[in-house]
C-alpha cells in the first residue's frame, strides 16, 4: 500500500476562463497535516473541494492510500471516498441532537444503530461533550458546535480529515485553546488531515506542512520553520509577515540599502536591483550613532513579552522589529543588521545567495 494518504498530480481545474488549479503536484504522508495556505482567490478552497470530490477536476489524478479517486474519467463520490468533512460554518442540522449530528455518517453507512452508540459516545467522549449528546446545536456556543462538528468527522474514522477555515468563526482566544485540542486530537488518533485557511498563525499552529497557493500554482510546501525563516518568494514573505521587504541595489561598490552599503556581493555576481527581505531577528536597536541605519521610532505597540516598533529611515520606508525595550515614539535610534539573516530576490524574483567580499576573495582564491 503507498505510505502516502494524499498523493496529487497534474491537477487543473477552470472556471469559464480562469484558470483555478494550474498543475497541482502534491504529496502528503500518512500521519501528517498539512495547512493549504493563501489569500482569498488563491484556488486552496477549490483544491480541497476536489480532494473531496465535492468539485470535479478538469485533468490530473488525486489518490488516497493508493486509491485512485479522481482521474479523466473517473471520479469517486465523497461517500465513497471515506473522509471526515469540518466545515468553516459548522454544517449541523439544528432540528438534529448533537448525537443524531454526529451518528449521521454512520448512520448513512448503514451501521445499525446499536453498533452506532459505542461510536459516537467515543467521537463525543474525545471533543469533551459527553454530557451534551441530547442537547440541541442552537444551545452550544460556537466553540462547542465547532467541537460537534469535529466529532462527527472523526466518528467514522476517516482515512483523511479535511478541515475549511476550520477557526476562523472564534474569537482569538477560543482559536488558540482549540487549535491546540484539535492537534492533540489528530495526535492521538494518528489522523491525516488537511485544512484551508488564510491565516498563517492558524497554519503555523496545526500544521507540519505548509503548502502556500498563490493564482492557482503551489509556490511553496515546507514545513512552517522553514516557510517563515526562509520564503521562496517574495510575494510568500509578504502574506506570511516574515519582516520587512525593502528595495536594494547590488553594484559593484555592495549592497545598498537606505542610505547605507553593505560590503555583500551576489555568489552568481548579480548586478542590479533586488527585493530584500530583513526579518525581524535579523534587526537590532543600538545608539543612533552606532548602528548601520538610523531611523525614528514611529509606532510603538506593547505585546507582553516585547515592543513591537515601527522605524521610519530617512527615505521615507518603514522597518518592523520587535525588542525588549526601547525608547519612546518620535526618539532617534540606530540599527544593526545581522546581514546572515538576509534574503534577496532579483527582479525576477530567483532567490541571491549573498555573501559577504571576504568570502567570495577566499572562494576565488581557493
Amino acid at each position: 500500500m503507498s505510505t502516502h494518504a494524499l498523493k496529487i498530480a497534474g491537477l487543473h481545474k477552470r472556471f469559464g476562463d480562469t484558470l483555478a488549479l494550474d498543475g497541482i503536484d502534491l504529496a502528503l504522508p500518512r500521519g501528517q497535516v498539512l495547512a493549504l495556505l493563501g489569500p482569498s482567490g488563491c484556488g486552496k478552497t477549490t483544491l480541497l473541494r476536489c480532494i473531496a470530490g465535492l468539485a470535479d477536476a478538469d485533468d490530473g489524478e488525486i489518490h488516497l492510500d493508493g486509491q485512485c479517486v479522481a482521474a479523466p474519467g473517473r471520479h469517486l463520490s465523497p461517500d465513497d471516498r471515506r473522509l471526515g468533512m469540518v466545515f468553516q460554518d459548522y454544517a449541523l442540522w439544528p432540528h438534529m441532537s448533537v448525537y443524531h449530528n454526529v451518528a449521521f455518517p454512520l448512520e448513512m453507512q448503514g451501521v445499525k444503530a446499536n453498533a452506532r452508540r459505542p461510536q459516537v459516545e467515543w467521537a463525543l467522549s474525545l471533543v469533551g461533550l459527553a454530557d451534551y449528546a441530547e442537547r440541541a446545536p442552537g444551545e452550544l456556543s460556537g466553540g462547542q458546535q465547532q467541537r460537534v462538528a469535529l466529532a462527527r468527522a472523526i466518528v467514522a474514522k476517516p482515512r483523511l480529515l479535511l478541515m475549511d477555515e476550520p477557526l476562523s468563526n472564534l474569537d482569538k482566544g477560543l482559536r488558540e485553546s482549540l487549535a491546540l485540542e484539535i492537534r492533540g486530537l489528530i495526535e492521538e488518533l494518528s489522523l491525516t488531515a488537511v485544512f484551508v485557511t488564510h491565516d498563517q498563525h492558524e497554519a503555523f499552529a496545526l500544521a507540519d506542512r505548509v503548502a502556500v497557493l498563490q493564482q492557482g500554482r503551489l509556490q511553496q510546501v515546507d514545513s512552517p520553520e522553514a516557510l517563515f525563516h526562509t520564503p521562496a518568494t517574495p510575494a510568500i514573505a509578504d502574506f506570511v509577515d516574515a519582516g520587512t521587504l525593502l528595495d536594494g541595489r547590488l553594484d559593484a561598490h555592495g549592497l545598498a540599502i537606505a542610505d547605507t552599503r553593505l560590503p555583500m556581493t551576489a555568489a552568481c555576481g548579480y548586478r542590479g536591483e533586488v527585493r530584500l527581505l530583513l526579518p525581524r531577528r535579523a534587526l537590532r536597536l543600538c545608539a543612533p550613532d552606532d548602528g548601520l541605519l538610523r531611523a525614528r521610532i514611529t509606532g510603538r505597540l506593547f505585546q507582553g513579552e516585547h515592543l513591537s516598533l515601527q522605524l521610519g529611515l530617512a527615505d521615507g520606508r518603514s522597518l518592523k522589529l520587535h525588542a525588549p525595550h526601547a525608547p519612546e515614539r518620535g526618539c532617534q535610534v540606530g540599527v544593526n543588521i545581522d546581514v546572515g539573516a538576509l534574503r534577496a530576490w532579483d527582479t525576477d524574483a530567483r532567490l541571491l545567495d549573498l555573501m559577504p567580499y571576504a568570502d567570495v576573495a577566499a572562494i576565488a582564491t581557493g
